[in-house]
């Protein structure tokens, strides 16, 4: 993963990750909601700091399938849908930096679900 640095990383300090639903342009292409940019070439395992999950679950870091914009001073990660992963991945409910919530895929071993 390329590194994002706020300025207070090397203090232990780190922001909460924007998560957003990924988004197509008029082609059809995988975009960033935030800036428009291409982010095809990010698919893959992603970390999610700080996220606000549903269901009274806690959480200082969360493992996710999916995209990443790399246009920002902070991560911007873009879940896949958890109807996209294959066996052994399940799901949970977070809030979204636009006000919305949605499933996103983990590890089904990160929520203990068998």
């Amino acid at each position: 993963m390329v590194g994002v640095s706020t300025g207070l990383s090397r203090y232990g300090v780190e922001a909460p990750t924007v998560v957003r639903a990924p988004t197509t342009d008029a082609d059809g292409l995988k975009i960033c909601p935030e800036c428009g940019a291409p982010i095809g070439g990010t698919l893959g395992t992603q970390r999610i700091a700080h996220p606000t999950i549903r269901d009274d679950l806690e959480a200082d870091e969360l493992v996710t399938h999916g995209y990443r914009c790399n246009r920002h001073p902070s991560w911007v990660v873009l879940p896949s849908h958890p109807n996209e992963l294959p066996d052994g991945w399940a799901s949970v409910e977070i809030d979204l930096a636009d006000g919305r919530s949605r499933p996103v895929p983990v590890p089904q071993a990160e929520v203990g679900t068998a």
